[in-house]
């Protein structure tokens, strides 16, 4: 039967072509069920439906396909739970529909929420109409779609048809395609004959592969004695997808054909195949040299083993190990055959002579054969393999990770040659865990200090609470050697649970230990531990031990909201040294009560203090500190710090911009020197305001400062042309580009100036 799929483009053009203003969402909830009747003119195999759930996406409901309204006989059905809100579910038919009139429900909701259908409104009465609980509505229709096949056939008698000898070459072809769906044995006589015809045989293997009756293999083992060519190697790969044992015999002859690629052909059956049978007959011919024989004896190879075919298996897998096999292929047999034999082939081949033998096994050894026997096994062997080996060993059985390794590991770590030793302590701490923990400590303190690097990384890197137990056990040892490891380590796990330990070590009668601590501390401390960190800043014996607690309490400022109170408190009582320290402290950690204590060391009789205060103010995260010091520079003797310092902040960017403009405006009332006035611009240069081109075009007539005003003039215009509200502020940047293009005497500057003029 052909069709034109009219209907079906008229169906399509009816559902995109109804007004959306006429598109309707109606609940299922308001009714029992709703449906459609519909006509097509082509096969379909399926039906879609647009769903809305008013966002709840919870509801559901049963989509069935019957042949008519009255609702005789079902053809299809399915239920949806949980649809996304307008989702499109598709109804698949267990085979293809002819042409004609069908009618589908919705119903049977679920869920607690609404679901159902989108209906839209006909311009003009048809009998092909919605539904509701039974009852046609000739003027609406539910938004859907079948799912056309595009198959050329319905019935498998048309299908056979189709194969006559006058038929045409397409008619054939799409029938071979449907066969192979909907075909039985009455198909294969028709498709077998086709076997022969090289334009479609293709097609009809195609078709017979998947039938599972007899008298597929009966008609392919035929075709293998007739045919030739193409067609042939055709079937012979379809008796092997077919795993067809009783056609051993005839591809067992093929095997010697002078075509090549009819031989590599029947050699891939054969090792499909894989029964006893196709093995003794790829073994007969496995003397030639024919890359394909090998590929397919380990295929067979690998089927007989699967199938529990031991004997057999192993027989090819030990005649494709022969040395005269490429290297690939002997690989592949002697992993199957240790797959086979288990262990005592596995250790065999860790003292083979050829290095690839050696290397398969070692790969077969981290991932197959688990186990605690296949590991005390290999463990064993260990001792027995040179040097290199053993390495190699030691690496598969930390791959391995299994405990049974561990007294091996062990021995070999405290007695074995340098590399062995190194290797076994990096092995260590995967297979034994807690119980590697003793012998990484004993190893700590070794005199070679690779060896004892390898085990403090071991230990660094060693889980669980044993190994953090360990870590600050060591920290609290006696001996300075191991407490500074113990430091080391307690960083490297990010144990802060070693705060307590590194704290009283920071208080010991060694110097190296207290700064080691401190160094860890930095990393490790949290809020709770500020107020001993500060006690240690106060009792720091030398100014490396100050600096260390500073960058321990560093990360820890404003963390707390005692932070501000507590290095407050100290600043009077403070000794002059220890009180920059504090100020930079206090500037880390913001806020009103720091700024208070940061501004009343402004009149600390040590001019050093004064200085640290000064800059601290010049490094303020907010402007609250210009007016103080710019008030400062008018009466102080400070004059020209306060000025750099006010400028300083003037160039943090996280002050708002004009800000940052006031302050260098009331900076330049103040300022005598040129070396000041420098600085003034090149803070200018960085402030993108008109006010701050005004201010740096004054200095363009100064010698001094000539240079420095036109580099800040340049860079403060190329900033505004490139803003948002250029148009408007172009007109006041020309005349101070143009000075400073005639002003400045590098070429560059006077390049950008130009560029920006024009």
């Amino acid at each position: 039967m052909r069709s034109t799929g009219l209907s079906i483009a008229l169906l399509a053009l009816c559902i995109l072509s109804a007004p959306a203003a006429g598109r309707e969402g109606i609940p299922l909830n308001n009714y029992t069920r709703l449906g459609q009747r519909f006509t097509v003119a082509e096969a379909f195999d399926g039906l879609w439906i647009v769903v809305p759930s008013w966002l709840d996406a919870e509801g559901g409901l049963t989509l069935t396909l019957w042949e008519s309204p009255a609702r005789a006989k079902v053809l299809a059905r399915q239920s949806f739970a949980d649809v996304p809100d307008n989702a499109r579910v598709n109804l698949h038919l267990p085979k293809p529909l002819p042409p004609g009139s069908y009618y589908w429900e919705v119903h049977d909701r679920t869920g607690q929420t609404k679901v159902g259908l989108y209906a839209d409104t006909l311009e003009a009465e048809t009998e092909d109409c919605a539904f509701f609980d039974g009852k046609p509505n000739a003027k609406r229709w539910f938004v859907f779609g079948p799912t056309c096949t595009g198959s050329r056939f319905i019935e498998p008698g048309e299908m056979l048809a189709a194969l006559r000898p006058d038929a045409p070459t397409q008619d054939k072809s799409d029938a071979c395609r449907q066969l192979a769906i909907v075909g039985g044995k009455e198909a294969v006589p028709a498709l077998a004959g086709l076997l022969a015809d090289e334009p479609l045989s293709h097609i009809a293997r195609y078709a017979l592969e998947p039938m599972p009756d007899p008298s597929v293999d009966d008609a392919l083992r035929t075709a293998l004695g007739q045919l030739k060519g193409k067609p042939l190697i055709g079937v012979i790969n379809s008796v092997g997808e077919r795993r067809d044992d009783r056609a051993v015999e005839a591809l067992a002859a093929l095997l010697r054909s002078p075509e090549g690629e009819v031989a590599s052909a029947a050699a891939a059956a054969l090792g499909k195949i894989g029964t006893p049978s196709a093995a003794k007959a790829l073994e007969q011919a496995l003397d030639s040299a024919q890359p394909a024989l090998d590929d397919a004896g380990l295929c067979c190879a690998d089927a007989l083993a699967a199938k529990g075919r031991r004997a057999e298996a192993l027989a090819l897998y030990d005649r494709l190990r022969s040395p005269q096999k490429p290297l690939a292929v002997r690989t592949a047999a002697m992993r199957g055959a240790i797959r086979i034999r288990g262990l005592p082939t596995l250790v065999e081949h860790l003292h083979s002579a050829d290095p690839s033998m050696v290397n398969v096994a070692l790969w077969l050894a981290q991932h197959e054969l688990p186990g605690a026997e296949a590991t005390l096994a290999l463990a064993a062997e260990l001792a027995k393999l040179p040097v290199e080996r053993q390495a190699q060993l030691i690496q598969a059985l930390r791959n391995r990770g299994e405990s049974e390794a561990l007294p091996a590991l062990r021995t070999l770590a405290k007695s074995g040659e340098r590399p062995i030793r190194l290797a076994a302590l990096q092995a260590l701490g995967p297979v034994g865990r807690a119980a590697a923990i003793p012998t990484l400590l004993e190893t700590l303190t070794d005199p070679d200090a690779e060896l004892a690097k390898a085990a403090q990384a071991a230990l660094g890197s060693l889980p669980g609470p044993e190994a953090d137990a360990a870590t600050v056990t060591m920290i609290e040892s006696a001996d300075k050697s191991r407490r500074l490891v113990g430091i080391e380590l307690a960083v490297a796990r990010r144990l802060k649970s070693a705060s307590p330990s590194l704290l009283s070590a920071a208080r010991g009668p060694d110097e190296q230990v207290r700064l080691a601590a401190l160094k860890g501390l930095r990393e490790l401390a949290g809020p709770g531990e500020f107020p001993s960190l500060l006690g240690l800043l106060v009792e720091a014996r030398t100014p490396a031990e100050r600096d260390a607690a500073e960058r321990a309490l560093a990360p820890l400022c404003g963390k707390t909201d005692a932070c501000a109170e507590k290095l407050a408190a100290l600043m009077p009582q403070a000794q002059p040294a220890l009180k920059p320290v504090l100020l930079r402290l206090l500037r880390a950690t913001g806020g009103p009560q720091a700024f208070q204590a940061v501004r009343a060391a402004l009149s600390d009789p040590d001019p050093d203090v004064r200085a640290s205060a000064i800059r601290t103010l010049g490094e303020w995260k907010t402007a609250e500190a210009a007016p103080v010091l710019l008030e400062l520079a008018k009466v102080s003797a400070d004059k020209v710090p306060c000025l750099r310092s006010a400028l300083r902040l003037a160039g943090n960017k996280d002050v708002p911009e004009a800000e940052r403009a006031a302050i260098c405006r009331q900076a330049a009332a103040l300022i005598e020197r040129d070396d000041e006035r420098k600085l003034l611009l090149s803070t200018l240069g960085g402030i993108h305001t008109l006010e701050s081109l005004d201010m740096a075009a004054a200095c363009l007539s100064n010698p001094a400062v000539k240079e420095e005003a036109c580099a800040a003039v340049v860079s403060i215009a190329e900033k505004l042309a490139q803003s948002p509200h250029a148009a408007k502020t172009a007109p006041k940047l020309l005349e101070p580009l143009r000075k400073a293009a005639q002003s400045t005497a590098n070429p560059t500057l006077a390049e950008r100036a130009e560029a920006l003029l024009k």
